[in-house]
């Protein structure tokens, strides 16, 4: 916009000190109201800027506008000055400008509409002013720049420029996370806040690794082991950061006799192809959910005390593994075993029950049994499922519990333990027609700060729950 005006020499004068004194007097008291700092944005057409969030300062033209003498060539000289008049912003919820100094409030961006007036005189000397001028004009003259604004992310920081994460096959909410935190940020950052912008790239395409920020804490996700660079980038600024993925594994049941020692350890891969090594136990925590039964100590070495039943955890970083151990007599472990080969080697045939190489339900307890020493019924023939009932809840007074999920959970059944399915118009006592040796549990994962376990039998997988009874 274009407005010239004819100014006498004398009036113009005063017009031009009274407008410059006015513009510094307004100008550092507004900086003094702002508590700002000295910093002054320069003004040219077509040349945006930049500011961060909580930044003051003034405005400037640029040296561009900075005065011009010329000749004429007949003794005069041309003056040309510039003087700034105004700057207003489109977007006072960003940027506030009041009488030419500024004040960043948030991010984003605003047009500055930007006004100067262009004053032209000529005089009879290079050094003339332009109380020495004859006929001055003056014209304002309008341009648009677009200043962009942005949080102050120069002092931000990681917590460490190293994860390593863990994962197991249980698939539990903390498989595969990590975390590492912002330090010295502007403001608490969410990447669901709408000010907050996140990117995280992973040098190894092998391994995908996902992210979120909430409240300042980058959490990772990956679960392929590897090694890879993570550069994340927040608001604009980079990092690097080497990000380790590793796959743990422990035995998840094992069996032992009363007074004997067993040393466990973390399985490790840390790459693709697979290539295992053991984690070194400073970085396990060793525990056992039930101490009476057996302890643990820091280098994974099992004591087992007495018969029962108990969780050996190995924490690592934010995951827990887990061995369901059972302890028994040194007759039953060995009775257990001998039911499991049975089991795996052997062809099931009720007809051929009691010959070599070939078993049933109860042939199979009777003989396993009977290898270690213990006598189920008879010492010379295997009873039917019925019958070993019978005997063990009549004769025997065993304990006989109810079978249910719950108590698998609770560790309620011992190792050696017999199981028997009820139900059948067959005559025989409870209308039992089956039997099954329970050998322990399986450690299937961790939730609702408890194990999750299954039961383990020696002639069925853990999914069987046909069970109605089971007796010590």
């Amino acid at each position: 916009m274009k407005n010239k005006v004819s100014l006498q020499r004398h009036g113009f004068g005063w017009f031009l000190a009274l407008l410059l004194g006015c513009c510094l007097v307004v100008g550092f008291c507004s900086l003094q109201a702002f508590g700002a700092s000295t910093s002054t944005k320069t003004l040219k057409k077509e040349t945006d800027l930049t500011a961060t969030v909580g930044e003051t300062g003034g405005f400037a033209l640029d040296s561009d506008y900075d005065e011009t003498v010329t000749s004429t060539g007949d003794g005069q000289y041309t003056h040309t000055e510039y003087v700034l008049k105004s700057v207003t912003s489109k977007n006072s919820s960003v940027v506030r400008v009041s009488d030419l100094t500024y004040e960043v409030l948030a991010p984003g961006s605003s047009e500055l509409v930007v006004t100067y007036t262009k004053m032209v005189y000529i005089t009879d000397s290079e050094n003339g002013t332009i109380s020495d001028a004859t006929n001055p004009t003056s014209e304002d003259v309008t341009f648009t720049v677009t200043m962009t604004t942005s949080y102050d992310m120069s002092d931000v920081t990681l917590s460490s420029s190293a994860v390593t994460i863990y994962a197991t096959d249980y698939d539990s909410d903390a498989d595969g996370v990590g975390t590492i935190t912002l330090q010295n940020t502007p403001y608490t950052m969410s990447d669901d806040d709408g000010i907050t912008e996140l990117s995280v790239f992973s040098s190894n395409d092998t391994m995908s690794v996902t992210s979120s920020l909430r409240d300042n804490v980058i959490t990772f996700n990956c679960t392929t082991p590897g090694t890879t660079t993570l550069t994340i980038t927040v608001n604009g600024k980079s990092f690097n950061v080497t990000l380790t993925m590793a796959k743990l594994t422990l035995v998840n049941t094992k069996l032992m006799a009363k007074g004997k020692t067993a040393t466990l350890k973390v399985k490790m891969v840390t790459d693709s192809a697979g290539t295992t090594t053991y984690l070194d136990n400073s970085k396990i925590t060793w525990s056992s959910s039930k101490s009476s039964v057996a302890t643990v100590s820091s280098s994974g070495k099992i004591k087992a005390k007495k018969c029962g039943n108990t969780v050996i955890y190995a924490c690592v970083g934010n995951v827990r593994l887990g061995c369901a151990l059972s302890v028994a007599t040194a007759k039953k472990v060995k009775a257990i075993k001998k039911a499991v080969k049975i089991g795996d080697t052997c062809t099931y045939s009720q007809a051929r029950r009691m010959r070599a190489n070939y078993y049933d339900c109860s042939s199979l307890v009777w003989r396993a049994y009977k290898s270690a020493g213990i006598t189920v019924v008879s010492k010379k023939t295997a009873p039917v499922a019925a019958t070993i009932a019978k005997w063990l809840i009549q004769t025997k007074k065993h304990k006989c519990y109810t079978f249910s999920y719950s108590d698998v959970q609770k560790m309620v059944y011992n190792a050696g333990d017999l199981g028997f399915k009820t139900g059948a118009k067959n005559g025989r006592y409870k209308g039992i027609y089956h039997v099954e040796m329970f050998i322990g549990y399986t450690y299937q994962g961790y939730a609702d700060g408890s194990a999750v376990l299954s039961p383990r039998w020696a002639n069925r997988d853990s999914t069987w729950y046909h069970t109605s009874i089971i007796c010590r």
